[in-house]
C-alpha cells in the first residue's frame, strides 16, 4: 500500500510502492498527543510528533572515513516505462529509478518506525483528518534553489490534480516551512504514504526555468545523489551530492544502474565483479548460494494472475471460470520445481503475513485438480474450453512460471497464448485495461499495514487494474479497515476474504527476495528497511571492492 515507495530497481517484485488511499469514513476518538509510532499496531489516529533529529545522522556519526568512496553498480532487466523526472506522469518503476535524487518526507522501517528526511516532525490529527509537516530548513535542490513549503505544495497539488492521490482534498501552507495536508477522510495508511512515490519532491525552480520536457527527462531533487544522465535502455547514472543536508551521507561517490535484459548476462557481470549486487531469481540463487557469495533474504510478495473479470463478455467474468483456472494450477510443482524449493505455494494473497492471511477453512483452497477445473468450465458454459492470453510483467514475473501455467491451462482446455510485452505496453495494459485475457503480475510486500497493499493495488479510482472486477462490498470492508484507529486484523481479514471468495486475483506462489553482494559491499539499509528497497546513501564499499 504502500507502502513503501522508493528505489526498487533491484526487486523481484517491482510494482509499486505508493500507498494510494481510498475514501473511507472516519471513526476515531478525539485527538491527543503521543510519541512516534514504532510498529504497525501503534495507534495512528492520534496527534503524533517526532523529534527533530534523524536516525541517519545518528547512525552515520563516528563512522570510519575509509568507508567513503566507490561506485555502486546495479543491473536490472528493463528501464523505466515512463518519464523519471516529472512525478505526476511517472510510473512506479520510473519513480523508483529517480528515488536516489527525489526525496520524501521520511522513510518507513520494517518495524513501522518513521525515519525523518525532508520533514523533521509531523502531527497526525485523525479527528480533523489532517497531517501537518514541519519541513527541514536549509535544504537545497540540486539546481541550487531552496526547498520550502511553497515547493512542497506545488508538487502535491500537481499529483492531486493528476488524480494520483484521491484522498487528499487540499494542501495548505502554514508558513515557509510548514504545510498541512487535508484529507477527505482519516485512513490509517495516510501517514506512511509520504515515504515516497507520488509524494517525492522535485524542483519547481527547475521546472519554471526549463519546462516540462526537460523536467520529464531530468529529475532534480534534494536527495543524496544527483542525476547525471539516462541513456535509454542502457544506463542511469548518479553522482554524490556534495551539498546534501546530512553531511555524513552518502558514503558512495556514485550510483550506476545498468539495463541488462538477460539474467544470464546479469549473473555473469556479478560473478566478474562488474556489478555490486544481484537480485537473483530462483533459477540462479541456489548455485550462487553454493558458491558462498554473501547474500540476504527478505519477504517478497505474491505472484498472481489478474483476470479481466470486469469485462462482461470475457469468460473470466464468470466466477466458475476463475475457480477453474485456480484448480488447474499445480502450485506445489511450481514452487518446488521452478521455484527450486525457495518459494512456497500460495492459495491466497500474502499467505505468510500473519495479519491478513486467512486461517484454513475460511477460504476455498483450490488444490491442484484438473478434473474439477474441467467440470467448472463445463458448468460455466465452456465444455470445450476457450482461447485467451497471459500478458506478463516481465520485470517481476519469471517467464518459466507463465510457460508452465500455460501448459496446465491447456491441459484443461484453455488454449493460452503467453505474451511477454515490453514495459511500456504492459504499463498500458495495467492502467488502461486488457480484454479476454489475464495479466501475470507480482504483488510486492509493501510493509507492515496490509491495508496499504489493498489500497495500492486496488484503488477505488480504478487507476490500477481497471479491467479487474472488485467484489461487491469490497470497498465498504476496506474502508472500515482503513478507518480503524489501529490496524485491526479482523477488519483486514474481512476485506481479504472478500477477495479470496471472489477469486478476484488468482495467486499461485509466494516469493522471497534474495540479494547477493560482491565481497566488501555493505548494504546497511537492508537491515532496517525492506530488502527490496535499496537505500543507496546507507550502502558502502570497502576499498578493495571499489572498481
Amino acid at each position: 500500500m504502500k507502502a513503501a515507495y522508493y528505489f526498487l530497481t533491484i526487486l523481484v517484485l517491482l510494482s509499486t510502492l505508493l500507498m494510494v488511499a481510498c475514501n473511507s469514513s472516519p471513526s476515531t476518538p478525539a485527538a491527543t498527543t503521543t510519541t512516534a509510532p514504532t510498529t504497525n499496531t501503534t495507534p495512528v489516529s492520534t496527534t503524533t510528533t517526532v523529534p527533530k533529529t534523524t536516525a541517519a545522522t545518528t547512525a552515520a556519526a563516528g563512522r570510519d572515513p575509509a568507508k567513503y568512496g566507490g561506485i555502486w553498480k546495479i543491473a536490472q532487466a528493463i528501464g523505466p516505462s515512463s518519464p523519471i523526472g516529472y512525478v505526476p506522469e511517472s510510473a512506479n518503476d520510473a519513480m523508483s529509478a529517480a528515488s536516489p535524487c527525489l526525496e520524501s518526507m521520511f522513510r518507513v522501517q520494517k518495524d513501522g518506525t518513521l525515519v525523518p528526511r525532508l520533514a523533521t516532525s509531523w502531527e497526525v490529527d485523525a479527528e480533523a483528518a489532517t497531517i501537518v509537516f514541519h519541513l527541514r530548513k536549509g535544504v537545497k535542490f540540486h539546481d541550487g534553489s531552496d526547498f520550502n513549503a511553497r515547493n512542497v505544495k506545488w508538487c502535491w497539488d500537481l499529483v492531486r490534480e493528476a488524480k494520483k492521490t484521491p484522498n487528499i482534498s487540499s494542501v495548505d501552507i502554514l508558513d515557509d516551512y510548514t504545510v498541512r495536508v487535508n484529507f477527505n477522510t482519516f485512513q490509517n495508511t495516510d501517514i506512511t504514504s509520504f515515504d515516497g512515490g507520488y509524494y517525492a519532491i522535485f524542483s519547481k525552480a527547475s521546472f519554471d526555468k526549463n519546462g516540462i520536457d526537460y523536467s520529464r527527462a531530468n529529475p532534480i531533487g534534494t536527495g543524496p545523489f544527483k542525476f547525471v544522465e539516462y541513456i535509454r535502455d542502457s544506463k542511469i547514472t548518479y553522482t554524490r551530492n556534495e551539498n546534501y543536508w546530512n553531511p555524513e551521507l552518502p558514503y558512495l561517490d556514485g550510483l550506476e544502474i545498468n539495463i541488462v535484459a538477460e539474467e544470464t548476462v546479469r549473473r555473469l557481470l556479478f560473478e566478474r565483479g562488474d556489478i555490486t549486487m544481484f537480485n537473483a531469481s530462483v533459477q540462479v540463487a541456489p548455485d550462487l548460494m553454493q558458491k558462498n557469495y554473501d547474500f540476504a533474504t527478505d519477504s517478497g510478495g505474491t505472484y498472481v494472475l489478474v483476470p479481466d473479470s470486469a469485462n462482461a463478455d470475457s469468460p473470466f467474468a464468470n466466477l466458475k471460470v476463475r475457480q477453474a483456472v485456480s484448480y488447474a494450477i499445480d502450485r506445489e510443482a511450481i514452487a518446488e520445481g521452478i521455484g527450486a524449493g525457495l518459494m512456497s505455494a500460495a492459495y491466497q494473497l500474502y499467505p505468510g503475513n500473519p495479519i491478513n492471511a486467512l486461517p484454513e477453512g475460511q477460504y476455498l483452497k483450490t488444490e491442484y485438480n484438473p478434473e474439477k477445473a474441467k467440470q467448472l468450465l463445463a458448468e460455466a458454459g465452456y465444455p470445450d474450453g476457450f482461447k485467451t492470453s497471459i500478458h506478463t510483467f516481465v520485470q517481476a514475473v519469471n517467464r518459466d512460471f507463465i510457460t508452465a501455467i500455460t501448459k496446465m491451462l491447456e491441459d484443461v482446455g484453455i488454449q493460452c497464448d503467453p505474451d511477454f510485452p515490453e514495459a511500456g505496453k504492459y504499463q498500458e495494459y495495467r492502467t488502461k485495461g486488457w480484454n479476454n485475457s489475464m495479466l501475470a503480475h507480482g504483488l510486492m510486500n509493501l510493509g507492515a499495514n496490509p491495508n496499504a497493499i489493498a489500497s495500492w493495488y486496488l484503488p477505488q479510482n480504478n487507476i490500477t487494474f481497471p479491467s479487474l472486477k472488485r467484489p461487491d462490498g469490497f470497498y465498504d470492508l476496506l474502508n472500515a479497515s482503513l478507518a480503524s484507529p489501529t490496524v485491526d486484523p479482523a477488519k483486514v481479514q474481512a476485506a481479504y476474504k472478500a477477495l479470496a471468495d471472489d477469486f478476484t486475483m488468482i495467486p499461485y506462489a509466494e516469493d522471497t527476495v534474495r540479494v547477493f553482494y560482491v565481497k566488501g559491499a555493505h548494504d546497511d539499509g537492508g537491515q532496517k528497511f525492506l530488502l527490496s528497497i535499496f537505500i543507496p546513501e546507507l550502502a558502502w564499499l570497502e576499498p578493495d571492492a571499489r572498481k
